[in-house]
C-alpha cells in the first residue's frame, strides 16, 4: 500500500511539473505578427511579448503592422507602440524583426488624448527595444 501512495504522489507530481512547464512554454511562443496579438488580446494583455513587421513612425503615429501591404490596408491590424521619444530617434517606415515590450489591451488611459495609436492595443516597448 505505502508502495502505491508513492508510486501516485510521485505521477501528480510529475504530472503537476510537466503541466507547468507547458503553461510557461505557451506564453513564450516566439515572436509574434500584430494580428496574432490582436485575434486574442485577452491572452496577451499584460505578458512580455516579442513582435515583428512593418513600423511606421511619424507625426502622430506610432504603429506596427504585420507587412508594408498591410500597412496600407485600412483594416489590417495594427497595435501602437508606446516608448519614450528617444527610442524612435530616426526611424521612419521600415521592417523589424524584434521589437520586445508589455502587449497591453487598452494603452490609452482614460483620461489621455492618444493620437499616435491606430488602435486601443499596443506594445509597452522595453527600454533598449529599438523599432
Amino acid at each position: 500500500m505505502k508502495f502505491f501512495m508513492r508510486a501516485m504522489i510521485g505521477a501528480l507530481v510529475l504530472l503537476w511539473v510537466f503541466s507547468s512547464g507547458c503553461s510557461s512554454r505557451a506564453i513564450s511562443e516566439g515572436t509574434l505578427l500584430p494580428s496574432e496579438l490582436a485575434k486574442r488580446p485577452e491572452k496577451y494583455d499584460g505578458k512580455h511579448v516579442d513582435v515583428r513587421g512593418y513600423v511606421v513612425i511619424g507625426p502622430e503615429r506610432r504603429n506596427i503592422f504585420d507587412s508594408k501591404k498591410g500597412y496600407q490596408d485600412p483594416h489590417g491590424a495594427c497595435l501602437g507602440l508606446d516608448g519614450s521619444d528617444t527610442m524612435f530617434g530616426n526611424f521612419h517606415s521600415q521592417n523589424t524583426r524584434k521589437i520586445s515590450g508589455v502587449f497591453r489591451q487598452s494603452l490609452c488611459g482614460k483620461n489621455d488624448v492618444c493620437l499616435y495609436w491606430c488602435s486601443e492595443y499596443g506594445i509597452e516597448l522595453d527600454q533598449g527595444s529599438k523599432p
